[in-house]
């Protein structure tokens, strides 16, 4: 499973990583085409690079929907910025048939380029002129001669196992939990909750993220509360939050997006595989929503 560690935005240039058509009995290769294909969204690919025992646990089909698959010039687009990635093994340990990797990565910062890219919309992005599409490749590219092009560097660990004469990515899985995330806000608030991955296998006692936006489609400032719905209600208590942006009360100006995350960690039996976490907003009356705004403009700013 991927590591959790800090993201370091910085401004440098492309390096080429190898090509797709790369040998898949070299372990380090498939972790950095996996990591190529995520990013991208090409989430067919990506499954392809998954150990069979993982596959056991969790179709290609439900792979694919749980993290929402490009397509068309979004995921051209995508590959492109991909291709950019810079990749480095920190570590290589090998054991018979088994093996673990660990790396540094530099990819796109995709939250910078949201303006250029119709914040990532695939619908309208595949529904530009092909004039449109052109001019934003150039630009992405302009980007990169210019050093202007921000990246985010993590460090990611796998395991890998062979699988026949290919090495393929070890999750796991069938140790693990599915954890399903959804959002319940009050009808008419404009509230919408988009997650990268509305699934994902969490094993027990270790860490697991959860990347999500929120976004306020109404016409008035919203101010909610979010409150932690875990089903079922028997393994709340094996729940940890680790981190989480939602602990304090949101305010969101009409139109505007908030990008955040939240850590969780399961500490339970391992019989435990299917739970649910809703994130329920409760929203506050538009008069309070303007005192707690006004409020907020009168209150000094403390420096570091």
């Amino acid at each position: 499973m991927a590591s959790l560690a800090g993201l370091l935005i910085l401004a440098a240039p492309f390096f080429l990583i190898a090509e797709r058509g790369a040998a898949d009995d070299d372990a380090a290769q498939v972790v950095k085409n996996y990591l190529a294909a995520t990013y991208a969204r090409d989430l067919a690919r990506a499954y392809r690079l998954i150990s069979e025992q993982d596959k056991q646990v969790l179709s290609q089909a439900d792979f694919v929907q749980s993290r929402g698959a490009y397509s068309g010039f979004a995921l051209r687009m995508a590959e492109e910025l991909a291709r950019g990635m810079e990749f480095k093994v920190i570590e290589d340990a090998r054991a018979g048939e088994r093996a673990h990797i660990k790396t540094t990565v530099k990819l796109p910062a995709p939250e910078d380029l949201s303006a250029l890219v119709e914040n990532w919309n695939t619908k309208r992005l595949n529904a530009l002129s092909p004039a449109r599409q052109r001019y934003i490749l150039d630009r992405i590219a302009s980007l990169r001669r210019e050093r202007k092009l921000a990246l985010v560097e993590s460090q990611e660990s796998y395991d890998l196992i062979k699988d026949g004469k290919n090495w393929r990515l070890f999750f796991d899985w069938a140790s693990g939990a599915r954890v399903n995330f959804d959002f319940r806000a009050p009808p008419g608030s404009g509230i919408e909750m988009d997650f990268a991955e509305k699934e994902i296998v969490a094993r027990p006692q270790e860490p697991f993220l959860v990347h999500f936006k929120i976004k306020n489609r109404g016409q008035r400032e919203v101010v909610a509360r979010i409150a932690h719905r875990i089903e079922p209600a028997a393994v709340r208590q094996n729940l940890q939050m680790i981190q989480c942006g939602l602990l304090s009360p949101i305010d969101l100006a009409p139109g505007s997006e908030r990008e955040m995350a939240g850590v969780y960690l399961l500490d339970g039996p391992p019989d435990i595989k299917q739970l649910s976490i809703a994130y329920e907003f409760q929203v506050a009356p538009a008069a309070s929503a303007s005192s707690a705004s006004k409020s907020r403009a009168a209150m000094p700013v403390k420096g570091n």
